[in-house]
């Protein structure tokens, strides 16, 4: 029968039995016993024929000391049997005289010596097989361990890599999440802001539309509102009240005097105004920056700085019409704008042609400007108050591309506009008159030139008394309603004037018509300035040309070239609640 033992067994030293001082012995000469806990990369036959190997030779050299113990063990028994006294031997000759003299002993003991070396042999093979197996059960323990550690370790390794895996997985995938939640929100604020933008330019577009139409432009109005973004650093502040308003005709083409041409001014005398206004140190300075409004919509007289040695003043021309009929009297017919960005008046020459020259208010004042540029105060210009039907400064179509280019460059110089009445009527009038002319105007100019804060009253009239204006005046009402807060009277009771109040502001202003009416008044006030003014228009009023003086008296009510339609309402004329006229008395002419 085969035996199933492993080869190792087979060997006779096997059957030593094992001690402690021989598995150590084994262990320190290379047993895997030494250290079963480690894994190597041995291959498991490798490692049992190095076990064999080592085993082996510990087990021949543990039966060799053994045989030898055993002789030392019969030789002592020997010597003592009998309780003999041990002899003490020569070592010269001992071998012999004990091969010699114990032949038959020796060959007597021969058989028990054998069935002792038979039984230690066999004792021998039981220790060899004992250490064999203890080796064999260590070795595969140390195996079972090391796979089990490197099991445990490829599953640890494993698990930790798949929660590794996972970790790194789910940080990806947030990141991912993340990143598509920026994104979307980053869209969305750009929609938002491309909406936003949207809505800000079109805002932008219509503050800008209007501010042109309402007040020339932003920075200007913002410069007039504040009265002190140019200051210099040497100023006087002036209150509002103080302020001096001149407003002037349209000019004629021909040079003249009170006598020759009563209630008329030239553009010569024009200019020379313009001179002498110059020397005695005035500044132009905007309306609006005479006053400011509070956050309740009322209106309260302001300060405004001016350099030191200068004398604010206001400027306007009133009732200016190019109308068609006008073209060969003497006058300027219209206004345009140049190749190179400047305005200039139409005219016609002696023969007819039409011809370009700075023949108007407007126009010379810019002329004037561009040399003194220190006449204009933060670019203040002046206050053009239009008057006449059908035509917008002499353009049949004031919405017209050559009509608005002329506005916009009146707006970006600083010129702001203003109603003078449609029929230069007073505002004295009837309910039913006064607001017929006022719709006519709005109709007429506002598309034009947009809506505007500024009304001139012709005439010496006024909507009201020298009370405070109140909503329960209908005139008041209506202007309200169409825009007007600034509302300025030719005013003969005093020089510089103003009332504030809710959504109002009234001055007074002088109409200066002619150069003489300008001396007057400035150089012997007021009082001289409406005498002198007075006599001209009674003058006016009867002068002709001499090309026209064989009509006098056609058509005429009166004689005298007058019809009823040339009365005027003196400014001490006095007013009912409703805002009608309360005639003392009428000047006819």
């Amino acid at each position: 029968m085969a035996d199933d033992r492993n080869p190792i067994n087979d060997n006779p030293i096997n059957d030593i039995p094992i001690n402690d001082d021989l598995e150590r012995r084994i262990i320190e000469a290379g047993s895997p016993l030494q250290d079963t806990g480690t894994l190597n990369f041995r291959t498991t036959r490798r490692r049992n024929e190095e076990v064999q190997e080592s085993a082996d030779v510990v087990r021949q050299n543990h039966s060799e000391e053994e045989a030898a113990r055993g002789v030392r063990e019969r030789r002592i028994g020997r010597k003592t049997s009998g309780d003999r006294k041990p002899l003490k031997r020569k070592r010269t000759g001992q071998t012999k005289r004990t091969g010699t003299a114990g032949t038959k002993a020796a060959g007597a003991s021969r058989r028990p010596g054998a069935g002792t070396k038979k039984k230690a042999s066999g004792r021998k093979k039981g220790i060899l097989q004992e250490l064999s197996d203890r080796i064999r059960l260590k070795a595969a323990a140390g195996q079972k361990k090391s796979a089990g550690e490197e099991s445990r370790g490829t599953n640890a390794a494993s698990n930790r890599g798949s929660e590794s895996g996972n970790r790194q997985d789910s940080r990806k995938a947030a990141k991912k999440a993340a990143l598509a939640a920026r994104h979307a929100r980053v869209k969305q604020l750009r929609m938002l802001l491309m909406i936003i933008g949207a809505l800000v330019a079109v805002l932008l577009i219509i503050a800008a539309v209007k501010a042109i139409h309402k007040h020339g432009s932003a920075a200007r109005a913002g410069k007039a509102a504040g009265g002190t973004s140019e200051t210099e650093l040497d100023t006087v502040a002036i209150t509002g009240n103080e302020v001096l308003h001149l407003s002037f005709p349209r000019l004629t083409m021909t040079a003249g005097t009170a006598a020759s041409a009563p209630d008329t001014m030239s553009v010569t005398e024009f200019n020379e105004l313009l001179a002498d206004l110059y020397d005695r140190g005035f500044v132009l300075v905007d309306i609006r920056s005479l006053t400011e409004k509070d956050e309740d919509g009322t209106y309260r007289i302001h300060e405004v700085e001016v350099p030191q040695g200068k004398t604010p003043l206001v400027i306007s021309q009133h009732g200016l019409s190019y109308a068609p009929e006008d073209k060969d009297s003497g006058y300027a017919t219209g206004i345009e704008l140049t190749e190179d960005g400047t305005l200039t008046n139409l005219y016609l020459d002696a023969g007819g042609g039409t011809r370009t020259a700075s023949c108007d208010v407007i126009t010379c004042v810019d002329d004037f400007i561009a040399e003194h540029p220190d006449f204009s105060y933060n670019d203040a210009r002046g206050i053009i108050a239009l008057s006449g039907e059908g035509s917008v400064l002499g353009y049949a179509d004031g919405t017209s591309a050559e009509c608005q280019n002329v506005i916009n460059k009146m707006f970006e110089e600083g010129w702001l506009f203003a109603s003078g009445t449609s029929g230069g009527i007073s505002y004295g009038s009837e309910m039913s008159m006064f607001e017929s002319d006022a719709r006519l105007w709005q109709d007429t100019f506002t598309e034009a030139v947009g809506p505007t804060e500024i009304i001139l009253l012709p005439d010496g009239a006024d909507i009201a008394n020298r009370s405070p204006y109140t909503t329960a005046n209908q005139k008041y009402r209506l202007l309200t309603e169409q825009g007007f807060r600034y509302y300025c009277i030719d005013d003969e009771a005093s020089m510089n004037w103003m009332q504030t109040g809710n959504a109002f502001v009234r001055q007074s202003m002088h109409e200066v018509d002619s150069y003489e009416q300008y001396l007057a008044l400035m150089d012997n006030g007021l009082e001289a300035f409406v005498k002198a003014r007075d006599a001209e228009r009674l003058a006016a009023q009867t002068y002709k040309p001499p090309a026209e003086q064989s009509e006098i008296g056609k058509n005429n009510s009166d004689g005298l070239g007058n019809t009823n339609e040339d009365r005027y309402q003196e400014a001490g004329d006095e007013y009912d609640e409703e805002g009608n006229l309360q005639v003392e008395h009428e000047s006819a002419i």
